[in-house]
């Protein structure tokens, strides 16, 4: 399965001796129209591909892109690339709870807070009413 990626990859998308505006299939060189058959975008490469080198309904696949995944989950590749993705390998030492609080009152012993201080006590004589 791997050998026949490998060949897709060699007739794969070329991106080479292409000039501006010019547009072609990326697998097939094949002229693409301007309204018909104006090709699509691979969702994996990012090639536009014409209706005869692409996969899929909804998003569109070249060939190569198509085959790469489907060796990824025949492999099971898929599932520790995700797993990586989800559970980052660290290569630090685990803090406790502890180590991490020193370290927050470290970079904020810093910084000079100043304690609320209440507002000043001043002895108002309540007038009271003389009739």
């Amino acid at each position: 399965m791997k050998h026949d990626l490998q060949e897709l990859r060699m007739k794969g998308p070329k991106t080479f001796g292409r000039q501006y505006g010019e547009r072609k299939c990326a697998c097939c060189q094949s002229p693409l129209g301007k309204l018909w058959n104006s090709g699509a975008v691979c969702c994996g490469c990012s090639h536009r591909i014409c209706s005869m080198c692409r996969v899929g309904a909804m998003k569109w696949k070249c060939k190569v892109c198509h085959a790469y995944r489907e060796v990824k989950i025949r492999s099971g590749d898929w599932f520790l690339e995700e797993k990586a993705k989800k559970f980052p390998i660290t290569t630090d030492k685990y803090e406790t709870v502890g180590e991490e609080l020193l370290k927050t009152y470290n970079v904020l012993s810093h910084i000079s807070v100043v304690p609320p201080t209440p507002p000043p006590h001043l002895d108002y004589q309540i007038l009271g009413r003389s009739g």
